[in-house]
């Protein structure tokens, strides 16, 4: 009965397919024989390994990196970016 609830709460998307790979790995099995899976699998995998870089770096614009630029000119001597402008 858990089994069953748990398959019905993780049905049918491809992060699941990996995390139910886990525990029974027929389903990764069946999961590789379709490549639309193989594609979502592939994709969920390089959005998952790559959140961490996307959510921690701010561009130039970013209010983070202005701090940073700020804070790391000031330890080395300089004058603020925002006092230049």
């Amino acid at each position: 009965m858990l089994k069953n609830f748990i398959d019905f709460i993780l049905k049918d998307n491809a992060v699941i397919v990996i995390i139910r790979a886990l525990y029974m790995p027929q389903y990764f099995i069946s999961a590789v024989r379709s490549s639309t899976s193989i594609i979502l699998i592939f994709s969920e995998l390089i959005f998952i390994l790559s959140f961490p870089y996307v959510t921690s770096s701010p561009g130039k614009g970013g209010e983070k990196g202005r701090e940073r630029k700020a804070v790391t000119a000031r330890e080395n001597g300089s004058p603020d970016e925002e006092s230049k402008i």
